[in-house]
């Protein structure tokens, strides 16, 4: 339903940008079950952590670099597995911990990234980049990069 708000194509855009999004994070979220390795909601908080100067982040930095509220990092710490590949992330204790609280990466955790990464990087270019030659992808950074802004900003809404 278009209205004087959103024309269709506008609708279809975002509808299809969202089935995108959901799709492709789906099907690499498999490609790594299926080669053994972290989901991509982990490799995504633990490749923050091993990017990270040090391969530490306080929890404040961790939550902005992964783009996650509080009780998404919640959930994932609930998984054993999980708080193996990350010092000092304890379940029970992250919805009272002071932000400025440092997560590190562990030995385990690094490895954990390292054998991810090959998995990730080919389901991105498989799913996501094929397609779009190197000036359609610079125009997609940059829509997304505007609408992260106007996000950001709290536009209204641009008129049709």
């Amino acid at each position: 339903m278009a209205d004087e708000y959103l024309s269709k194509l506008q609708l279809a855009t975002w509808r299809a940008f969202l089935e995108a999004f959901s799709s492709q994070n789906d099907q690499i979220d498999r490609d790594l079950a299926d080669a053994g390795c972290v989901s991509i909601a982990s490799y995504d908080l633990l490749n923050a952590l091993f990017e990270a100067p040090g391969t530490q982040l306080t929890a404040d930095e961790l939550l902005t670099q992964v783009l996650w509220k509080r009780r998404g990092i919640n959930q994932q710490a609930d998984r054993q597995a999980f708080l193996r590949l990350i010092d000092s992330l304890v379940a029970e204790a992250l919805i009272d911990r002071p932000l400025e609280d440092s997560l590190a990466l562990t030995p385990s955790g690094k490895e954990a990234v390292e054998k991810a990464w090959p998995i990730y990087a080919q389901g991105v270019a498989r799913y996501f980049s094929q397609g779009m030659d190197e000036i359609e992808t610079e125009h997609f950074e940059h829509s997304l990069h505007l609408m992260v802004q106007a996000v950001e900003k709290k536009a209204e809404p641009a008129e049709a």
